[in-house]
C-alpha cells in the first residue's frame, strides 16, 4: 500500500473495474441463438415424454415455445452458454397477450419472464392451451 488512502483506494477500484471488464469479455460471448432444430434437441434431451405438434420461436428473445397434442406447453429459453427447459403448468404460470408479445412469467422464478412475439390469433391458440388445463 501507498499510504495514502485516497491513491490506495483508486488503486483498488481501478483493479476492480479491470476484473469485471475481464470478466464481462470472456464470458458474455454472443449469446446463444435459438432455433427450430436446436430446442427441438434440448426438449428431447429433458423431457423425452413430451412429443412437440407446434412450435413459436423468438430467436431475438432467446425464447421457443412448444406445445404437444395433449396440449401441454415447454419453454426452451436461452440460459447462459446453452439452453434450458421448463413444463408450464396451469398453476405455476401467469401467461398474456400484450402489444404483440405473449409472456409468460413464472410463478417459481426458477426462469426469467419469457416473451414471443406472435399474431392475436396464434396467441390466442397458446392461451387456450393454457386455459384448457
Amino acid at each position: 500500500m501507498t499510504g495514502n488512502v485516497v491513491l490506495d483506494l483508486a488503486i483498488s477500484v481501478a483493479g476492480i473495474v479491470i476484473l469485471v471488464g475481464l470478466a464481462r469479455i470472456i464470458f458474455a460471448g454472443a449469446g446463444t441463438l435459438i432455433d427450430q432444430s436446436s430446442a427441438e434437441r434440448r426438449l428431447v434431451f429433458d423431457e423425452p415424454d413430451f412429443a412437440p405438434v407446434a412450435w413459436a420461436i423468438d430467436q431475438t428473445a432467446g425464447v421457443a415455445l412448444a406445445r404437444n397434442d395433449a396440449e401441454e406447453i415447454a419453454l426452451v429459453f436461452a440460459h447462459g452458454d446453452g439452453l434450458a427447459t421448463r413444463r408450464i403448468a396451469a398453476h405455476d404460470a401467469n401467461v398474456h397477450y400484450a402489444e404483440g408479445r405473449l409472456t409468460i412469467d413464472r410463478a417459481d422464478h426458477t426462469s426469467r419472464s419469457a416473451s414471443v412475439a406472435m399474431t392475436p390469433d396464434e396467441a390466442e391458440v397458446w392461451l387456450a392451451c393454457v386455459d384448457a388445463r
